[in-house]
C-alpha cells in the first residue's frame, strides 16, 4: 500500500479520537474504512504493488478484457471520494449480473467529446458491504493535480450518456514544500506530538490533514487552517497550545511559512 493511503487511515484514526473526523462525503465511507481496516490481515498493508491503490496493469486489463461484454446495462456505481491528492475512490457493478466486472472512465473538466481524457480502472477491489469486489480507485495524472477546481466525470463501461455519472468537483494538490516542514516544524512535532500521535503524525499525514482543513479551494489560508488553529488554541486541542502569543508566536509563524511554500 502507497504511503497516501496508509497516510489517509492513520488521520482518520487520529482525527476520530479528537472529534475531528469527515473526510468522507458519506456515511458510504464505512465500507471502504472497514476494508482499510483489515488490510493488515488480507497482508495488503504493506508497500508492495497490488494493494488497494494499485491501479489497472497491462496484465489485469488483459485478464478482464472479456468483463463489460456482459454487462446488462443496470448499474449501481458512485465517487466516494477525490481525495486532496487527485485520487478517486468509488465503485461500480452491475445489478444484474452481479460477478461481472466493469471498467470505469474518466474525463475531467467536460464530459466525453469535450473535456479530458484522464484514465480509466477496473472496479474489481475487494471490501466489504454490499458492493464488496467492486470498488476501483484510481490516481488522476498530476496535470489535474494542480491546485484548481476541475470537474471530474466518470463513465462505466463506455461513454454513452446513460453510462455517465453526475459529474463531481474536486481541487488536488501535490506536496512541495517538505523541506520547509522538516527545516522547522519536524523537530517540534517529534518532540511534543507523539505523545497522542505516535509516529503517523509526520510530513504527509499532516500536509493531508489539518494544513488542508480547509484547502485552499474552499477557502482555507495561512492563518485559518485546522493545523494553526489548534496550536494557537483558537480550537480546542487536547495536546495544549504551543502558541500562546497567537499568530505570531514563532511556531505559528513557521506553520504559515510552511503552508505558503505549498500552495502559493
Amino acid at each position: 500500500m502507497s504511503a497516501l493511503v496508509e497516510d489517509a487511515i492513520f488521520y482518520q484514526l487520529a482525527v476520530s479520537a479528537h472529534g475531528d473526523s469527515g473526510l468522507f462525503k458519506n456515511k458510504s465511507f464505512i465500507y471502504i474504512f472497514s476494508f482499510l481496516a483489515a488490510l493488515p490481515l488480507l497482508m495488503f498493508f504493506n508497500n508492495c504493488t497490488g494493494g488497494l491503490d494499485s491501479q489497472s496493469s497491462a496484465s489485469e486489463a488483459d485478464s478482464n478484457s472479456a468483463a463489460n461484454v456482459n454487462f446488462s446495462g443496470n448499474k449501481a456505481a458512485e465517487i466516494l471520494l477525490v481525495s486532496n491528492s487527485g485520487s478517486v475512490w468509488g465503485y461500480a457493478r452491475d445489478t444484474v449480473n452481479k460477478s461481472q466486472i466493469l471498467n470505469v472512465r474518466f474525463y475531467v473538466d467536460g464530459a466525453s467529446g469535450g473535456g479530458r481524457f484522464a484514465g480509466q480502472a477496473w472496479a474489481n477491489q475487494l471490501s466489504s458491504g454490499p458492493n464488496a469486489g467492486h470498488f476501483f480507485t484510481y490516481q488522476l495524472p498530476a496535470e489535474f493535480v494542480d491546485g484548481l477546481s476541475h470537474t471530474l466525470y466518470m463513465y462505466v463501461v463506455d461513454e454513452r450518456v446513460e453510462n455517465m455519472l453526475a459529474p463531481v468537483s474536486f481541487a488536488g494538490y501535490t506536496p512541495k514544500a517538505e523541506s520547509v516542514f522538516n527545516s522547522q516544524i519536524n523537530g517540534f512535532v517529534q518532540t511534543n506530538c507523539t505523545r497522542c500521535h505516535q509516529s503517523y503524525w509526520k510530513y504527509s499525514t499532516l500536509y493531508s490533514g489539518p494544513l488542508m482543513k480547509p484547502t485552499p479551494a474552499q477557502g482555507g489560508t495561512a492563518t485559518n487552517n485546522l493545523l494553526i488553529k489548534k496550536m494557537s488554541g483558537v480550537v480546542s486541542h487536547t495536546g495544549g497550545q504551543f502558541c500562546p502569543n497567537g499568530l505570531n508566536d514563532p511556531l505559528c509563524a513557521e506553520i504559515q511559512r510552511w503552508w505558503k511554500a505549498e500552495f502559493n
